[in-house]
C-alpha cells in the first residue's frame, strides 16, 4: 500500500506542477486549444457519408456475407432474362405498393378491379431519362422472365386468375400458375377472406415491381425507384389508400430523420450554457464563476468540432448515428468537480497556487473519468458492427497498431486542461482585480441597500465555499448528507436498491433482440405507414437455398437420397413451410428424360433435354467449362411467416446446422441472412464488449485509486448500473440491436464517472470517522454530481421530441444511465462507505489543517447534525 501511496503522491505532484504551469500562461493555453480544435475542424469540408444499412448495422465478415461472395462468384445475374425471386443472389431492386380499400371493401369487385388496373398502368408509365437522354419506362428496365416483366401480384390481372376466382376455384394460400410456378397468395393479398381453402376476397393487395441489377441497369433501376416514389407521393384516389416503398427507402428515411433532428443541437447548446451559467453563478457579482461554466461548454463544443474534423481527415465516413455525439457535450461534469475543489482553497493564496492545489486535489478524478470514457469507445472498436466502430472512431482513432485514443474524449480532456483551466485562471485574477480596484460594495456596506444594487454592485473576497456556491450546489449539499447519514434513511435506501436490482435482473431476462423496421423511421414517413401495413396484413415468407458446392456425383442414387433427406430435415423445422419446395434433382429423377447410367449421360440429358423443358431450374445449376459436370447447384425451401427478428436469427442457425450435418458439401443461404446475422450477434457481442470494458475500467481504477474496497465498490456499482440499463430498456420498450448497442457501450464509460468522483472524494477526505468523511465527500462532490447529472439530462432532453429512433433510443438509454449513476453515487455508495468504507489514518496535523478547510469546518460547526450521528 505504501508504494501505491507514493505512486498517488507522485501523480498528485505532477498535477500540481501542471496546474502551476497553466496558471502562469493562461492566454497561451487558451489560444493553443482554439487553434488545434479549429484547424482540425476545417477538415469537415471533406466529410464522407455512409448510410447503407447493411454496411452499418450487420456484422462485418459474417458467414452470410462470406456465403454471398461465394454465390456471386459462381452464379450469374439473371434478373434481365430469367428472374425468379427465390434464386436471387442478393437483395433485389424494386418498387412496392400496397393498396388498401376504403371501409374494408373487397378489392376484387369490378369497380375496384378497374381502379387497380389503372394504378398498374400509372406505375408502369413512370419514366426516367438515361445518360444518353433516352426516356425509359418500367418496361425498359424491369426484371424479366420469358421476355415479360415480373411484377409480384400481377397474376391478379391475368385471365387465368379471374376465371378461377369467378368460378370460386382459387386455392389459398398457394396457387399453381399456368406455367407450373407456385405463387403464395398470402404475400399478395392482405386481410383475405377464405372459405374452405378458397379465396373469397381481400381488402389489401401488394404489387412488387422488380428491377434489373446487372451492369448499367442497376444505376437505372435506382433512378426509376426515385421516379416510382415521386409518382405515388402525389397519387390520390377516392376508392383506396396506398402505402409504398422501394429498396432504398429505409436507408434514405433513416438518414433524413437523423439529419433533420440534428437541428436540436443548437437548442441543446443554449440550454447547456444557461444551466451551467446558473449552476456556477454563486457568490456576488464579482466572485461568481459563471464564466468558467460557460468556458467548459465552449471547450466541449470545440472538442466536438475537432473530433469531427479529425475523423474526416482520417477518411472515416460519417454515419447518421454519429449525430448523437454532440448531445453528449463531453466533459461538462468535470467543471463542477473543479470548482468544488477550488472553493476549498483559501483566497489568501496567490491565484497560481490556488489553481495548482485545485489540480492536485481533483486531477486524478478528472483523469479517471476521461480514461474510463475512452476505454468504452476503444473497446467498442472491437465490435463486429461497422456502425459501432465508426461511432467509436469518431470518438477514437488508431495511431499505430496498438494505440487507440478517443478523439472526442481526449480533445475534451485536452480542452479542459488548457482552455477551461486557462479561463478559470483569468476569472480568478479578474475577481481579485475587481475587488481591489473597483468601487463595489463590501460585505459591511450592503445593509439597507436596494436588492438590485446589492446583486450587481457588490463584491468582496469569499471567506468560505458558502460565499461562492450557487443554490444548485447548496441544496444537494444539505439534502444528500442528511439522507445518507441518517440511519432509518440508510435502511430505506438499501431496500430501494434491492428492489431496483430485482426489477433490473428480471427485465434483463425479458429484453428482446433485433430491430423493428417501423421503429427506425418517423410516424409521418411514407415508410412507416408501409411497414405497419406490411407487418399487420402480409406474411414474411423467405426462400432458403441449400447450395451444394462440390463436384458431387449426381448420378449416384445415394446423392439423390441425401438431397431428399436434406429437404425432409429442413421441412421438419416448425418455421419451414411443409408444402413448398423447389428441387430440380427430384423433379429430374421423376421425368422421362432422367438418365443416370453414367455421370456424363446424367449431365447431358439434364442439360440438353430436361432444362430446356423446365427453364425455371436454369438459374439453379452451374456446369463446368466443359459442360460435362455440375459445379454447383441449389435447392429451396420456404419459411413460414416469421415476424420476430430473434426467431428469424434462430431459424437461420438451425438451417445452417442441418446443412452442416448433411453428408453433402452444402450450406444454407438467403440474401435475408445478411440482416439476420445481427439478431444472433448483437447479444454476445454486447456482453463481450461490455465485459471487456468493465474489466478495463477495473484495471484503470486500480491504478488511479489503489484501495481494494473502493475498487470493488466502483466496479460493483458500475455492474449494477449496467444491469439496470439492460433491465429498464425492456420496461421502456427498447430492444437490444446494433443501434442500442452503441448507446449501451457508451453507458459503460458514463456509468463509472459519478461513482469514481464520490469514492475518490471519500478517499481524500479528512475526518475522525467514516460518517464525517462521507459528509466531507458529499460536500465536495455531491453538488457537482447533481449538477453534472442535470447538465447531462439537459444535453439530451430535446431528443425526446425527435422523430428518429436513433435519437429517441439514445435519449432513453442515456437518461437511464444518468439517473442510475447519480442514484448510486449520492445514495447507495455513501451509505456503504459510511458502514464499511476503508479507514484512513488521521493525524493531529491533518486534523488541524482540516478544520481550516471550509468543507470540514462545516462538520464541526453543524452541532445538530453531529448529535444525530
Amino acid at each position: 500500500m505504501l508504494s501505491f501511496t507514493k505512486f498517488e503522491d507522485t501523480i498528485r505532484l505532477a498535477f500540481y506542477r501542471y496546474g502551476l504551469f497553466i496558471a502562469k500562461r493562461p492566454w497561451t493555453a487558451i489560444i493553443i486549444a482554439i487553434l488545434i480544435n479549429g484547424l482540425l475542424g476545417i477538415n469537415i469540408m471533406w466529410m464522407k457519408r455512409e448510410s447503407n444499412l447493411e454496411n452499418l448495422f450487420t456484422p462485418t465478415n459474417s458467414k452470410a456475407k462470406t456465403d454471398r461472395q461465394w454465390v456471386l462468384s459462381q452464379y450469374q445475374d439473371h434478373t434481365g432474362n430469367s428472374f425468379y425471386e427465390h434464386s436471387l443472389r442478393e437483395a433485389n431492386k424494386y418498387g412496392e405498393v400496397i393498396v388498401k380499400s376504403l371501409n374494408g371493401q373487397n378489392l376484387l369487385n369490378e369497380t375496384l378491379y378497374a381502379e387497380l388496373e389503372s394504378l398498374n398502368e400509372v406505375i408502369r408509365n413512370a419514366s426516367i431519362t438515361s445518360g444518353d437522354g433516352i426516356k425509359l419506362r418500367y418496361e425498359d428496365i424491369c426484371a424479366r422472365r420469358d421476355n415479360i416483366c415480373v411484377v409480384d401480384g400481377l397474376i391478379v390481372f391475368s385471365e387465368y386468375f379471374r376465371i378461377r376466382y369467378q368460378n370460386d376455384d382459387l386455392p389459398f394460400p398457394l396457387l399453381k400458375t399456368e406455367d407450373g410456378n407456385i405463387v403464395s397468395l398470402k404475400r399478395v393479398f392482405g386481410n383475405a377472406t377464405v372459405l374452405k381453402g378458397k379465396l373469397k376476397g381481400a381488402s389489401l393487395l401488394k404489387l412488387k415491381y422488380n428491377l434489373r441489377q446487372n451492369g448499367i441497369n442497376k444505376q437505372l433501376s435506382q433512378k426509376w425507384e426515385e421516379a416510382f416514389l415521386n409518382t405515388l407521393a402525389v397519387l390520390k384516389n377516392k376508392h383506396y389508400d396506398i402505402a409504398y416503398s422501394n429498396s432504398e427507402s429505409l436507408d434514405s428515411e433513416l438518414g433524413a430523420n437523423t439529419g433533420g433532428d440534428a437541428g436540436y443541437f443548437k437548442w441543446t447548446f443554449t440550454l447547456m450554457i444557461t444551466y451551467v451559467s446558473f449552476a456556477t453563478a454563486g457568490g456576488n457579482f464579482v466572485s461568481n464563476r459563471a464564466h468558467i461554466g460557460r468556458a467548459s461548454v465552449i471547450g466541449a463544443g470545440l472538442a466536438i468540432l475537432g473530433a469531427f474534423g479529425f475523423a474526416c481527415a482520417a477518411s472515416v465516413p460519417f454515419e447518421n448515428i454519429v449525430g448523437v455525439m454532440p448531445f453528449l457535450i463531453l466533459g461538462i461534469d468535470n467543471v463542477f468537480i473543479l470548482l468544488s475543489n477550488l472553493a476549498d482553497i483559501s483566497y489568501e493564496e496567490p491565484v497560481e497556487e490556488r489553481v495548482a492545489k485545485t489540480m492536485k486535489t481533483c486531477g486524478i478524478a478528472i483523469t479517471v473519468t476521461m480514461v474510463t470514457n475512452m476505454i468504452a469507445f476503444v473497446v467498442g472498436y472491437l465490435s463486429v458492427f461497422l456502425s459501432v466502430r465508426i461511432f467509436c472512431i469518431y470518438t477514437e482513432h488508431i495511431t499505430g497498431l496498438l494505440v487507440k485514443q478517443s478523439v472526442a474524449v481526449v480533445l475534451c480532456y485536452f480542452n479542459f486542461m488548457t482552455f477551461v483551466l486557462g479561463s478559470m485562471t483569468l476569472n480568478e485574477k479578474r475577481t481579485l482585480c475587481d475587488v481591489s480596484t473597483s468601487p463595489y460594495l463590501r460585505r459591511d456596506e450592503r445593509k439597507g441597500v436596494v436588492w438590485i444594487k446589492n446583486i450587481f454592485c457588490s463584491g468582496d473576497i469569499p471567506e468560505s465555499r458558502e460565499d461562492i456556491e450557487s443554490r444548485c450546489d447548496r441544496v444537494p449539499n444539505r439534502i444528500f448528507p442528511m439522507l445518507v447519514l441518517y440511519f432509518p434513511c440508510k435502511i430505506i435506501i438499501i431496500l430501494l436498491f434491492l428492489t431496483y436490482l430485482g426489477f433490473a435482473i428480471w427485465g434483463s431476462t425479458q429484453l428482446e433482440q433485433g430491430l423493428v423496421i417501423s421503429n427506425l423511421v418517423s410516424e409521418d414517413s411514407y415508410l412507416y405507414k408501409y411497414s405497419q401495413w406490411q407487418s399487420h396484413y402480409f406474411s414474411s415468407e423467405i426462400p432458403i437455398a441449400f447450395v451444394i458446392k462440390s463436384n458431387t456425383n449426381y448420378s449416384n442414387s445415394n446423392t439423390v437420397w441425401e438431397i431428399q433427406k436434406l429437404i425432409r430435415s429442413a421441412k421438419s423445422d416448425p418455421d419451414i413451410n411443409n408444402d413448398f419446395e423447389i428441387d430440380w434433382s427430384t423433379e429430374y429423377q421423376r421425368s422421362k428424360e432422367f438418365d443416370n447410367s453414367t455421370e456424363n449421360n446424367y449431365v447431358k440429358s439434364l442439360k440438353n433435354i430436361f432444362l430446356p423443358k423446365n427453364p425455371k431450374y436454369l438459374n439453379d445449376i452451374v456446369f463446368n467449362d466443359a459442360g460435362d459436370r455440375i459445379k454447383t447447384s441449389r435447392i429451396y425451401v420456404m419459411t413460414t411467416d416469421i415476424k420476430n427478428s430473434l426467431s428469424q436469427g434462430k431459424m437461420m442457425l438451425r438451417m445452417r446446422d442441418i446443412a452442416e450435418h448433411s453428408n453433402l458439401e452444402v450450406f444454407a443461404y438467403s440474401p435475408a441472412f445478411i440482416y439476420f446475422e445481427q439478431y444472433i450477434a448483437v447479444l454476445p457481442n454486447t456482453l463481450q464488449t461490455v465485459g471487456i470494458a468493465i474489466a478495463a475500467v477495473f484495471i484503470v481504477t486500480s491504478i488511479f485509486m489503489p484501495n481494494v474496497l473502493l475498487i470493488i465498490f466502483v466496479t460493483l456499482s458500475m455492474t449494477m448500473i449496467m444491469v439496470g440499463v439492460f433491465g429498464f430498456m425492456y420496461f421502456w420498450d427498447l430492444s437490444l440491436s446494433s443501434i442500442t448497442m452503441i448507446h449501451v457501450i457508451m453507458s459503460v464509460g458514463f456509468s463509472v464517472d459519478f461513482s469514481t468522483h464520490i469514492c475518490h472524494a471519500f478517499m481524500t477526505a479528512e475526518g475522525t470517522d467514516r460518517n464525517s468523511r462521507v459528509y466531507v465527500a458529499m460536500i465536495r462532490s455531491g453538488g457537482p454530481i447533481f449538477n453534472s447529472g442535470m447538465s447531462s439530462i439537459l444535453g439530451i432532453l430535446l431528443l425526446y421530441l425527435s422523430r428518429s429512433y436513433v435519437f429517441r433510443s439514445f435519449f432513453k438509454v442515456m437518461l437511464l444511465v444518468v439517473i442510475f449513476g447519480q442514484a448510486h453515487a449520492v445514495l447507495l455508495l455513501p451509505v456503504i462507505l459510511s458502514w464499511i468504507g476503508p479507514n484512513k489514518p488521521f493525524t493531529k496535523t491533518e486534523k488541524s489543517d482540516s478544520k481550516n478547510s471550509s468543507a470540514f469546518k462545516s462538520v464541526y460547526e453543524n452541532k445538530s447534525f453531529n448529535s444525530k450521528l
